[in-house]
């Protein structure tokens, strides 16, 4: 593939020089130093040892910057840097392209300029920095279709294709290479069109869509068959090999091994492209160890790759060949050489510094080396994400180059209009949000208007029921007093009188006999004593029920709701409250909250047990309610209209409330609220 491509561009660099010089040769008529061509010629000799060739092209270039800028000597600086690159000086070749950048650029031919700006995007493609060849490719896109020079853009598109599959831009790469087989077909480059038909199908490839893959590789392989392509560049057999790939990594073994067999009947590949023979045979090696893992002949394909690429010194090959074998002798039970296989290949990974070979080592590293799987996986974890997080910055690099090019300039324009136009609608959206916000903001507050209403009245119907209880119970009292009076008068005091009566007589005859009468007496008065203290006790019950008064209420209440509940309720109250340290709306709204607990823990606890208790804590009302029903999550955003209004009658009341709830163990509501006693 690099003679193809070294061919090509030694093609189109003839056809620039006669299409880009014209008007500078007429300019320059002076015949240019032999020796100039000379050192050019021998420097891209493949005959010539390498040190001698990078001699000649460094004399070539000396000469070269003595010249004057004209056409011809930009188009043999050029020559020059192609030359650097064929014998890996990439240093020495990105110096000799951006000085005929700027000579170019000097002079203002368009053309050439174009062409330096592809071979920098060349450059940086060749040592893997994609972000910034595609940044020159993207400014010799525009430059040659300004300069309508469309000898290079076929190449042009298919070299930026390629960079945007490697970081994985599927769909750019997809257009990319479309566009370079619009070109090539333009220009007639029937090579061309077979590798822009080749990246088509590796696009595809990389997103999973091995039919659509197998498609362009299929009009690939038509090409080759209807066109008499140079044999040396195996273009059938490497198509052949990635078809079978494409069946390998669908699973489809016996398929992909029917292509491999294929690419392997021309037996010249061996020997004239060993690079291709090795990742063949590995290629076949692996299907037929996946058919039968007890088949040796795969062990002795993986061997024989191996040797090749070891050989060729193809490090990501290798390490891609020896997990292979770990692989291998791994289901062989021979974990011995699986594991030096496996470490072997994870330390020359390391030692390439290839992100994908490291990742593939690490792997099978977790699987061999059971001891320290935790360790390679999170190895491998931490570089996969690396190596996404790259990609993505990548792909986001190529999108905002693109976007800094004046190539977009009408699709901008376009784009600014459509934000007027999102930009009207959104105006237009937010003022009819707004209204209708408005018109929900002025609905809740009537609603609310009407909630307080609605409270107030009820509040009203509360204060009214404690007036009437509180009527009722004075008239209670009214009635016991009375009731005690009668009995203070016709009982104790008519006991009295007699005793006394009976007594009186002591004091006229103090005879033993008299005394021994009257000791009955004195034990009577023992019994109108307790009779005494039976009816203080009785006083005193009712003045704690005058305390109590709203109690009574709370009671009454409760005993009401034993109707409706199927349930047990039990009500505790400390008799120690001083009910006058609370406000009548503080008691109103207390009374409120146990009405609305109890109604939420009829409906929607399906409760069998209530419990209310009212302490006192020193001067703070401690009121509980506790149900063991069905619960609610506390993590639920919306709570309901119920607690909503629990928890603004206990604000009110200036207290504090803290729920306990899970589902399917009950609810538990403790409110603390503060007593006054200078009430």
């Amino acid at each position: 593939m690099t003679l193809k491509y070294l061919s090509k561009l030694l093609l189109i660099t003839v056809m620039c020089v006669l299409s880009c010089t014209k008007r500078d040769q007429a300019n320059h008529p002076n015949v240019r130093n032999d020796s100039i061509g000379f050192y050019i010629t021998k420097a891209s000799d493949i005959e010539v040892p390498i040190k001698t060739r990078l001699t000649y092209n460094l004399k070539a270039q000396e000469l070269l910057l003595r010249e004057d800028n004209d056409s011809l000597i930009r188009e043999q600086l050029k020559l020059v840097g192609l030359n650097f690159q064929k014998l890996n000086s990439l240093e020495k070749f990105k110096k000799a392209l951006i000085t005929g950048l700027q000579k170019s650029e000097e002079h203002g031919n368009l053309c050439q300029i174009a062409s330096f700006n592809f071979y920098l995007g060349n450059y940086y493609k060749e040592i893997r920095l994609n972000d910034s060849a595609f940044y020159f490719y993207l400014k010799a896109e525009k430059q040659f279709l300004r300069s309508k020079s469309i000898g290079q853009i076929g190449q042009l598109y298919l070299n930026m294709s390629t960079v945007q599959i490697d970081v994985f831009d599927i769909f750019g790469g997809e257009k990319s290479a479309i566009k370079s087989l619009k070109y090539f077909k333009i220009n007639n480059d029937k090579l061309g069109e077979y590798d822009a038909l080749v990246n088509l199908g590796i696009a595809s490839n990389s997103a999973e869509d091995y039919v659509k893959s197998n498609y362009y590789y299929d009009k690939a392989l038509q090409l080759v068959k209807n066109n008499s392509f140079a044999e040396q560049y195996f273009l059938k057999e490497i198509l052949l090999n990635n078809k079978g790939n494409n069946y390998l990594y669908n699973g489809e073994f016996k398929k992909a091994i029917e292509f491999f067999q294929k690419a392997l009947i021309n037996r010249s590949i061996c020997k004239e492209h060993p690079r291709l023979y090795s990742t063949i045979i590995d290629n076949l090696g692996r299907c037929k160890f996946e058919i039968d893992p007890s088949n040796a002949e795969s062990l002795a394909l993986f061997l024989e790759s191996l040797r090749i690429k070891e050989s060729l010194k193809l490090y990501s090959g290798t390490v891609f060949i020896k997990n292979h074998l770990s692989n291998y002798y791994w289901y062989k039970k021979d974990k011995v050489k699986s594991l030096v296989y496996a470490k072997e290949a994870l330390l020359l990974s390391r030692r390439t510094q290839s992100i994908h070979d490291v990742l593939q080592s690490l792997k099978q590293m977790s699987v061999v080396d059971r001891e320290n799987y935790q360790l390679y996986t999170e190895e491998y974890i931490t570089l996969s994400d690396s190596l996404y997080k790259k990609l993505r910055t990548a792909r986001n690099k190529f999108a905002t180059i693109a976007y800094e090019t004046e190539e977009i300039t009408t699709e901008k324009n376009q784009a600014i209009q459509q934000k007027w136009i999102f930009f009207g609608l959104a105006v237009l959206i937010f003022i009819i949000g707004s209204l209708v916000v408005l018109l929900l903001i002025q609905r809740s507050k009537q609603k609310e208007l009407q909630f307080l209403q609605e409270q107030q009245r009820t509040n009203e119907e509360i204060y009214q029921l404690i007036q009437n209880q509180q009527s009722k119970i004075d008239e209670a009292r009214h009635v016991e007093k009375k009731r005690i009076a009668q009995d203070l008068h016709d009982s104790i005091m008519n006991r009295l009188s007699s005793t006394r009566l009976n007594l009186h007589i002591l004091n006229e005859n103090a005879t033993p006999e008299i005394i021994k009468k009257c000791l009955p007496f004195i034990a009577g008065i023992q019994d109108i004593e307790k009779e005494i203290r039976n009816v203080s006790h009785d006083l005193n019950k009712d003045a704690l029920f005058n305390k109590v008064s709203f109690v009574a209420v709370i009671e009454a209440f409760i005993e009401k709701q034993k109707d409706l509940f199927t349930g047990k309720c039990h009500l505790e109250i400390d008799a120690t409250i001083n009910w006058n340290w609370l406000t009548s709306f503080q008691k109103i709204h207390i009374f409120r909250i146990i009405q609305e607990a109890f109604q939420n823990t009829i409906k929607h606890a399906y409760a069998n047990n209530i419990i209310i208790s009212i302490l006192r804590n020193e001067n703070q009302l401690l009121l509980e309610i506790f149900d063991d029903g069905n619960g609610f999550s506390l993590k639920q955003k919306k709570k309901g209209i119920g607690l909503q209004n629990i928890f603004s009658r206990v604000k009110q009341c200036n207290g504090t409330m803290e729920i306990k709830s899970e589902i399917g163990t009950g609810t538990t509501i403790r409110i603390t609220i503060p007593l006054n006693p200078k009430l």
